[in-house]
């Protein structure tokens, strides 16, 4: 509802006021349910505190790159048509980073083949933001995990520009650590990963070529129809939306 996307958008809002001067974050994570809408707001939000003469922040407001994180709950052909969605139309209005919460790397034979599927899905797509595994892991409930993905990744799999391993401590079926803080103990789990990362290799020298194509946007996914996000009206958060109300430098 609108009403919900605009208490979404007051608490992203919030969110870009803190972050926005930390240079150590790289990304804005949106959760699991946004629409182009809602990113196109938040980027007007950004642009606005950088540019508007009420802002605190015009001229040193950074645009915080937005990533969203999607399920990987119905496979390939859906990922791809999310990617394509939430990457279509033009720079204003898409996600910087597409992330994909995989947890299809069981073993070593299995978890390769569907790698290397999803790795031709983002290689055919050529987006034009990045793709990341937003979670990355099996659970551990046949035993600790090998982490052999994690060796060479970026040349076996030049398409992704990254990931982020699940997880440190907060689901016992993913626990690297038995505490979710710096005095938890390493589960074998937990070294294995590590000892992986010795093995990650070099990211591989990447040319994004002259121009950046934007796709077209899908009309469906999974038989669900898609709105034109041209049709979705400014969300108005109140004063929390102000330039008045941008973060202080």
């Amino acid at each position: 509802s609108a009403q919900a996307l605009s208490w979404a958008k007051a608490q992203a809002t919030g969110e870009i006021d803190g972050w926005a001067r930390d240079r150590s974050v790289h990304a804005q994570h949106i959760c699991n349910f946004v629409m182009e809408g809602y990113i196109r707001d938040l980027k007007l939000f950004m642009k606005m505190c950088h540019e508007n003469d009420a802002s605190p922040t015009k001229g040193y407001m950074r645009s915080i790159p937005l990533m969203y994180a999607s399920s990987d709950a119905y496979g390939d052909a859906a990922d791809a048509l999310k990617a394509q969605y939430l990457f279509c139309g033009d720079k204003e209005h898409s996600v910087d980073i597409f992330g994909l919460n995989v947890e299809r790397w069981c073993d070593d034979t299995g978890g390769k083949i569907a790698y290397d599927g999803i790795r031709k899905w983002v290689e055919e797509g050529n987006f034009p933001g990045a793709f990341m595994f937003s979670e990355m892991g099996c659970h551990t409930l046949a035993g600790p995990r090998s982490w052999h993905q994690v060796h060479d990744f970026f040349t076996n799999f030049p398409s992704f520009s990254g990931f982020w391993a699940y997880t440190y401590n907060g689901n016992k079926d993913f626990d690297m650590f038995d505490k979710p803080n710096a005095k938890g103990n390493i589960e074998v789990d937990g070294t294995n990963f590590f000892n992986s990362l010795k093995k990650i290799g070099d990211m591989t020298s990447r040319d994004p070529g002259a121009t950046v194509a934007y796709p077209s946007c899908p009309p469906e996914i999974l038989g669900h129809t898609l709105s034109d996000y041209n049709d979705v009206e400014w969300y108005d958060t109140g004063a929390a939306g102000w330039a008045q109300s941008c973060p202080e430098p």
